[in-house]
């Protein structure tokens, strides 16, 4: 019986709550505005602690990372795929979207040390790819950067390349032209630069811009 008054009871409060002036249910929260950038895959490990760093600081943001070749994100660019920010291994790469208007004024953030120039028994578009190759045992050796080489840890031995011979490329960001946040794109590139980001970048190998 006591079970039962209790089931009837609660309809009759709703109906008075309804009824009364009292406050208003709690309107649910917006969802977080999405950040995507675009950007080099050997910033991978790298840029997911910086993302996760900077969606503290910004708590209504959430950054959506997307990891590919520099030459492949900037076509996929131009194809007209969305991004915020695009952030790439190499200079050329950002050119070719400075030439076609897909971002604004880049800034060079980090360098890295790519191998020597030689004829390879195949060539991937992004550099984990190299290194998941010679983890696996697919390949006997392949040129990476060197952040990538650290990154493997012991699954592969590390050989040094002469600095004589080393290829040093720089890593330029730039919010893009035709961003949906452009203020937050802005932001991001601003976070990266400043000095927790590059400390982050630091730590895993990679020197300054």
């Amino acid at each position: 019986a006591k079970e039962l008054a209790v089931a009837v009871q609660a309809p009759a409060a709703v109906s008075l709550a309804a009824c009364g002036s009292g406050p208003s249910s709690p309107q649910p929260s917006a969802a977080p505005t999405r950040l995507t950038v675009f950007a080099a895959a050997s910033l991978t490990k790298s840029y997911e602690q910086i993302g996760e760093q900077f969606e503290r600081k910004y708590p209504r943001v959430d950054v959506q990372f997307s990891f590919e070749g520099s030459q492949n994100l900037v076509a996929q660019m131009a194809q007209g795929a969305p991004a915020d920010v695009l952030a790439t291994a190499d200079q050329r790469s950002m050119n070719k979207a400075v030439e076609q208007n897909l971002v604004n004024v880049p800034r060079q953030f980090a360098s890295n040390v790519l191998g020597v120039t030689l004829k390879p028994v195949s060539e991937e578009q992004r550099v984990t790819d190299v290194r998941g190759k010679v983890e696996s045992g697919e390949a006997d050796a392949g040129i990476v950067y060197r952040t990538d080489a650290l990154a493997a840890g012991n699954k592969v031995d590390v050989i040094p390349i002469g600095r004589a011979n080393q290829v040093v490329n720089h890593y330029p960001i730039a919010s893009a032209v035709g961003a949906t946040h452009q203020g937050l794109a802005k932001r991001f590139v601003e976070y990266v630069m400043s000095a927790d980001a590059q400390k982050i970048l630091s730590d895993d190998g990679f020197s300054g811009p």
